[in-house]
């Protein structure tokens, strides 16, 4: 408040004045009934010549304050000194109070008493800005027919009509845009249009009421034109509809990327995308980049927030672009009516994405019955389109497992033995998913090459094998597939059956038990499997069969299969490997050699020349490490006395070879000193012919040692000169014999206490 020069009491006493008057005005306000009895004191205070009726107390005028009591504001008026257009302290006149009340009768008075219809406040809002912000349609339209200035802007750039959008008042909003004067393309300092702010709200009619309100043949202009793309997102037909309406080039507006037709395509708004084809849209147009989901969002408004169109440009960014044309994408949603839609609008059947797909290899990819026999159904269409991989619909489906699309294509001829850029066929994709009905179709009805190998050289039965579908390598034998296709590495099927089964087992927590490869099997399948196998002792590239290779990996559930008596005379327990190591390997040393003491014990009672071979190998292996393995076989129970074909029992080769702890160990575990071979020769003729002294030390030191089958000649061999004679001296209490090779011809024998000499 300005006082002048007024001292301070009259200051004070002004102000206590100018407050009894204002209160006087808000009594009379809100006890109407009592106006009578007040109107006396207020014509008081109004003929009071110290009292100047244009002031403000916290922003507010006594004029402002009247009018909300009409007759008030009627009185106040009549006075000489009001000023009608009187602002206070935040720039706003009497007028702008009159907007606020419901009844419209203070508005027209002030309007008569000249009051400032464009008077703006500090904020550049002028009395029409508020009527529509608070949807006052009565006021709105008293200010517009005394001439307001209907696209006022305040410091936002916002206009009346705006304001009304902003707070979704309708009513209000349609009579603006009903006046030929309003610019309904006006921008704020946002950029932001009227259309472009309805969109920001969610308020479908609003938005309804710009589009009805846009010139005739006046297209959509810059952020407007994406309102049709998100309004087919919030599904609302009739918007869509209007926006087309006012301008059919907005249905190939991208947004992002993303076409008008993609968007519905994938919603499956039916009517939208007839009314998008009517409309001009390009039914062939991809998407240019890949969104997110679509599920995951929930918009309130027509326009998305910043951070969604964010996500969109980031996921966008870190995603190879799909390039999907519209009738791809209606498959890959199983979107049966709108592929007919689409297909009627002659979109390109064959047409390919990114990834070379088709809407046929989408359809089965998706696994949508009716989308793939609509599409098969389709003069011209590609049955063995094949996507960037090689992998044609035929190979999807029987990748997929899905058996009654498979037989739909295979109806429609497409080629069964097509192979992939990994030269997989449909059999090998159905093989490797564990799809058993498809691989029993393939196999007893469509006539697939049982043994196609791809890059790897792999069959459908490797393939199978290595994920240990028992029962799918089973139908395979049973169809003439060959086990024993080797790979480009050499390696058979069973090989990689048995070295899933071991990796499984070393993965696995409980080594106590063996883990299924493929789930839980008949106990019985595997021993099925074996027995139904054509060649089972067949070799492969290293010289190994099957037996052998389970013995190295310790299987013993395999070992017990192909060492049952149903399998005797098919499986060679003593088979060797041909490998180029110089030591021969039988499925007992295999075991031996992997510790597998369970497998040691299947297989060490039906094999007879393993312990040939170790004792043989005595120069080609490391000498401790053969020893080991031999006491190892010894101990589990090995039976030392087997011959070979010359009859030569393992005892004969070690006294040839000289090893004493080879001989020592034999001995341990009772080998037969007196046993002969083919040519009746016992193991002491054999270290005397080898001239192994140590060994016949042993030899003769040993209880159960047999002189008799040795001639003088075999003794003399022994030495490297020509002796007189040989010594032999039974030891006290048969703890052997003692050799001595004389050069003198004299004897100088003396006999200790129950010595007896021989020679």
């Amino acid at each position: 408040m300005e006082f002048g020069h007024n001292t301070s009491h009259e200051a004070i006493a002004l102000e206590r004045l100018q407050r009894d008057f204002l209160s006087t005005i808000t009594s009379i306000i809100r006890r109407p009934k009592i106006l009578k009895k007040h109107i006396k004191r207020l014509e008081s205070y109004l003929e009071n010549p110290f009292l100047d009726i244009n002031f403000q107390i916290d922003g507010i005028s006594p004029l402002a304050k009247a009018t909300s009591q009409w007759r008030v504001l009627n009185r106040l008026l009549q006075h000489e000194r009001i000023d009608v257009n009187f602002c206070t302290s935040d720039g706003r006149t009497s007028i702008f109070s009159a907007v606020k009340c419901p009844q419209s009768d203070s508005l027209r008075l002030l309007i008569n008493k000249g009051a400032l219809l464009d008077q703006r406040d500090n904020d550049g809002r002028t009395p029409l800005s508020f009527a529509a912000e608070l949807g006052r349609l009565e006021h709105v339209k008293i200010l517009v027919e005394a001439n307001a200035d209907i696209d006022s802007v305040d410091s936002n750039s916002w206009t009346p009509l705006f304001w009304a959008l902003w707070r979704q008042h309708l009513e209000p909003a349609k009579y603006l845009l009903s006046n030929q004067d309003v610019h309904n393309d006006h921008r704020d300092i946002k950029g932001r249009t009227p259309l472009g702010l309805a969109a920001e709200t969610g308020n479908a009619e609003s938005i309804r009421c710009l589009i009805n309100a846009k010139e005739k043949g006046r297209r959509v202009t810059g952020g407007e034109r994406d309102l049709l793309l998100w309004a087919i997102f919030q599904r609302d037909v009739v918007t869509v509809q209007l926006l087309l309406k006012a301008d059919e080039s907005l249905a190939n507006h991208r947004v992002k990327g993303r076409t008008p037709l993609s968007m519905a395509t994938e919603l499956g708004e039916i009517d939208i995308i007839k009314f998008l084809i009517d409309a001009g849209a390009d039914v062939h147009a991809p998407d240019e980049v890949r969104w997110p989901t679509l599920s995951k969002w929930l918009l309130g408004t027509y326009l998305p927030p910043d951070e969604i169109l964010l996500e969109i440009e980031h996921f966008s960014a870190s995603h190879p672009p799909t390039k999907q044309p519209p009738l791809s994408l209606a498959a890959e949603f199983g979107r049966v009516d709108i592929l007919q839609v689409l297909l009627d609008a002659n979109a390109k059947v064959n047409s390919v994405d990114a990834e070379k797909r088709t809407a046929l290899a989408w359809a089965v990819e998706k696994g949508h019955h009716g989308a793939v026999k609509i599409l098969l159904d389709v003069p011209g269409i590609s049955v063995d389109c094949r996507d960037a991989t090689g992998r044609t619909p035929l190979i999807m489906a029987a990748s997929l497992g899905e058996i009654d699309i498979f037989k739909q294509l295979l109806s429609s001829n497409a080629a069964i033995d097509s192979e992939d850029e990994q030269k997989w066929t449909s059999l090998s994709w159905a093989v490797a998913n564990g799809h058993e009905p498809i691989v029993k179709f393939l196999l007893e009805e469509a006539g697939a090459s049982v043994d196609c190998q791809d890059r790897q050289g792999r069959t459908p039965f490797s393939l199978a094998a290595e994920r240990g579908f028992i029962q799918i390598m089973r139908l395979l034998i049973q169809n003439r597939a060959d086990p024993h296709v080797p790979d480009n590495e050499g390696h058979t099927g069973f090989w990689w059956f048995l070295k899933a089964r071991n990796d499984l087992i070393i993965k696995s927590p409980n080594h106590l038990s063996r883990p299924q490869l493929a789930g839980t099997v008949n106990p019985f399948d595997l021993q099925f499997l074996i027995w139904e196998l054509p060649v089972p002792n067949k070799k492969d590239r290293s010289g190994r069969n099957w037996l052998s290779w389970a013995a190295e990996y310790g299987d013993d559930e395999v070992l017990w299969c192909f060492l049952d008596k149903d399998m005797v005379g098919k499986v060679d327990i003593n088979i060797c490997d041909g490998t180029e190591d110089p030591f021969s390997r039988t499925p007992l040393i295999w075991a031996l050699e992997g510790k597998h003491k369970a497998s040691v014990d299947l297989l060490k009672d039906g094999d007879t020349v393993s312990l040939h071979l170790l004792v043989e190998g005595i120069s080609s292996i490391d000498q401790k490490k053969a020893l080991g393995l031999v006491v190892d076989l010894l101990k589990a129970g090995y039976k030392p006395n087997q011959p070979d074909q010359k009859g030569r029992t393992p005892l004969h080769i070690a006294c040839t070879k000289g090893s004493q702890e080879f001989v020592s160990a034999l001995i341990g575990a009772k080998a037969d000193l007196r046993s002969r071979d083919h040519t009746g020769q016992i193991p002491l003729q054999y270290a005397l012919r080898a001239r192994r002294k140590a060994v016949v030390d042993l030899l003769l030191n040993a209880p159960s040692t047999d002189l008799e089958a040795v001639t003088s000649k075999e003794w003399f061999a022994m030495g490297d000169k020509q002796h007189s004679w040989i010594q032999i001296t039974r030891r006290s209490q048969s703890c052997g014999f003692e050799l001595e090779l004389v050069d003198e011809w004299k004897c100088n024998w003396l006999p200790r206490a129950k010595e007896t000499r021989l020679w």
